[in-house]
């Protein structure tokens, strides 16, 4: 692994020694054209906003908003923030000169830079609105709850965002793509709240949120607080439960916090981990391993070639793609780079997540053959490696993350020809895949579950299998279990003989039920049902002794009393019908205290000599034929 340099980039991130050569000739290009940048999106969003209060004052959106309250407030509004906008449009908060000596490396300048986020573009409702995930008809239309004007985004601004959009103008964009900005707006307050009342409360995502939070980006520089990001994570942690706090989420959150204040990083972090990365925070990290086939399945009809070649070698695709989805690339490729594959990403919002796709592949396109497209990279008279000549996967993996480290030119990207995905379709994929995963880890989950109980048990993997198959048939609850009187139903099935009187089978069943129940959650799953029924059926004589001593001990304390056998065994006596059964048990319990305390308590070994004196007891638990198999 290449060491970081003291040296930093435009955003105070550590550079690797064999970046610097790269990054020193983007840099000197990239602020030189990011003024003439921040110049073109001025004039672009001063024109849509010019067209924007054209229709505001139509005769025909004054008749579709007479139902507004206060319609005209909302135009009066607009036409104020016009007025006001080409003075309050953000400048670069440097010259191109200056930044070359001050900016160009952060860890050669003394001071340190205002974060991005205190650089924004002022907030407005129209600039706003203008970046609405509505459906992108022309025109507008009025949002009664909270008067908030749809603009529609143009061809020329689509163009901009596809090439980039300017730090300064992120924090507003990616707000508005992504509609974070109405939820900050309907939900004020939360972010707070979540912190305060968890403030001092220690949990094992807290924990490893502490442990990571210096891990993250280590070196960086004016980039982000690590009190805030700490604050971020734990506030998600506590937000979504289900998820907590997975490692990745960190870099994420790191990165939003650039641009962007706690509270907006806290929902735009919602916005990625839920919508654009579902299931990749999960225990059995699903979502990665569904987008890595939903790669193959590109690849194998976009670039044939090169997945025939990965094939060949056995490179499976989840060894690099992983690392790059995972974290939005952020930590694989320079960070200028993946913000403008953010700026794209959330611009497509909810379909963001095609884009993860659409680089990948650009990326794997752009090594697959040896050729230039970049004139920076003719200049310093490098190429790009093959991938179809390498050996093996190690090879091909070491090859992709070296490369990917080194794409400071995002342009260089936009060269390789790729057809756009369908978003909706990407969606449909991951429905498919995920349907295919979740099935491939039950069946792994069944067979490890199903050789666990085979060494626990007298039971056979085949006859587990069969089982199995009959237990999904029964209801269960939550797909987890079965419940008593489901189990009722399922024990009678292998021993019809109780099928008898209704009050004394229920309370046995009960009491058998509940010793089963090992976790005490009043469900029985595939495991603790089998371990019963194992002992019960083809259980050696100690095994069942130890079964038939559970079932009288329901308070599982360890023993059992004169009252314990004697509701037990009255139980037994009328499930199998005999007759003055009442009177029986009472001349059995007679014999069993005649030569000991009323009031003693027997233990396991002292509880077996009694059963081996009640044949009643041998019936049931099948000890009177020990080698009678069910």
């Amino acid at each position: 692994m290449t060491e970081a340099t003291n040296q930093r980039d435009f955003y105070g991130f550590c550079l690797k020694v064999d970046q610097i050569e790269l990054y020193t000739a983007f840099i000197e290009r990239y602020l030189q054209d990011l003024q003439n940048q921040n110049d073109s999106f001025d004039k672009v969003i001063m024109d849509q906003t010019q067209e924007a209060i054209k229709t505001i004052d139509s005769p025909e959106l004054n008749r579709s908003t007479e139902s507004v309250e206060e319609p005209s407030l909302e135009r009066s509004a607009a036409r104020n923030f016009i007025s006001s906008l080409s003075a309050s449009l953000p400048r670069m908060p440097f010259s191109p000169r200056t930044s070359m000596r001050k900016i160009r490396f952060r860890g050669s300048y003394d001071g340190v830079q205002a974060p991005i986020a205190e650089m924004s573009p002022p907030s407005s409702p129209l600039l706003h609105a203008s970046f609405s995930k509505s459906p992108r008809s022309p025109g507008f239309f009025a949002n009664q709850a909270s008067h908030c004007w749809i603009v529609p985004l143009s061809p020329a601004l689509r163009d901009f965002i596809r090439g980039g959009i300017p730090p300064n103008y992120r924090r507003q964009f990616w707000l508005g793509f992504t509609g974070c900005h109405e939820i900050i707006s309907a939900c004020p307050g939360i972010f707070d709240n979540i912190i305060s009342d968890h403030e001092h409360l220690v949990t094992e995502h807290t924990s490893q949120i502490d442990k990571d939070v210096e891990r993250t980006f280590s070196g960086a520089i004016g980039s982000f607080s690590r009190d805030s990001l700490r604050k971020v994570l734990v506030a998600y942690s506590w937000k979504n439960p289900n998820v907590g706090y997975c490692q990745g989420m960190n870099f994420i959150a790191a990165a939003l916090l650039v641009f962007m204040t706690e509270e907006e990083s806290f929902w735009m972090l919602s916005h990625i981990v839920e919508q654009i990365l579902p299931n990749y925070f999960n225990k059995s990290l699903s979502g990665s391993r569904v987008d890595a086939r939903i790669l193959s399945h590109y690849l194998k009809k976009r670039i044939p070639k090169l997945f025939k070649h990965f094939q060949k070698i056995n490179l499976e695709l989840s060894v690099f793609c992983t690392h790059w989805f995972l974290c939005l690339y952020v930590t694989a490729l320079p960070v200028e780079t993946a913000f403008r594959i953010w700026d794209w990403t959330f611009y497509h919002a909810p379909y963001g997540a095609k884009v993860i796709f659409e680089t990948a592949l650009s990326i794997l396109k752009l090594h697959e053959v040896d050729f230039n497209l970049n004139i920076q990279l003719e200049i310093l008279n490098l190429k790009r490696k093959k991938l179809l000549a390498t050996q093996d996967d190690t090879e091909a993996a070491l090859l992709l993350n070296e490369e990917t480290s080194k794409f400071f030119d995002y342009n260089e990207l936009l060269s390789v020809e790729i057809k756009p995905l369908e978003g909706n379709k990407v969606n449909t994929l991951r429905d498919k895949f995920k349907k295919e995963i979740d099935q491939e880890i039950r069946a792994r989950d069944a067979t490890i579950r199903n050789q666990e109980i085979s060494n626990l048990t007298h039971l056979e993997i085949s006859e587990l299998e069969t089982l199995h198959e009959q237990f999904l048939k029964h209801p269960t609850v939550n797909d987890f279990g079965i419940d008593l009187e489901t189990f009722k139903k399922v024990i009678l099935v292998s021993f019809p003989e109780w099928n008898s009187e209704q009050g004394a089978r229920d309370e046995f069943l009960s009491r058998l039920f509940r010793s089963w129940d090992i976790n005490q959650d009043h469900l029985l799953d595939f495991k603790e049902l089998m371990l019963g029924l194992a002992v019960l059926c083809k259980g050696t004589i100690d095994e069942k002794l130890e079964l038939c001593f559970k079932t009288f001990d329901v308070s599982n304390s360890g023993h059992v009393t004169r009252s314990d056998i004697q509701d037990v065994l009255g139980m037994i006596y009328k499930i199998y019908e005999t007759e003055d059964s009442e009177k029986e048990v009472e001349i059995m319990i007679d014999i069993i205290f005649q030569n000991r305390n009323p009031d003693a308590k027997f233990q396991a070994s002292e509880f077996s000599e009694i059963i081996f004196t009640q044949p009643m007891l041998q019936k049931c638990f099948q000890l009177e034929n020990p080698k009678e198999m069910r």
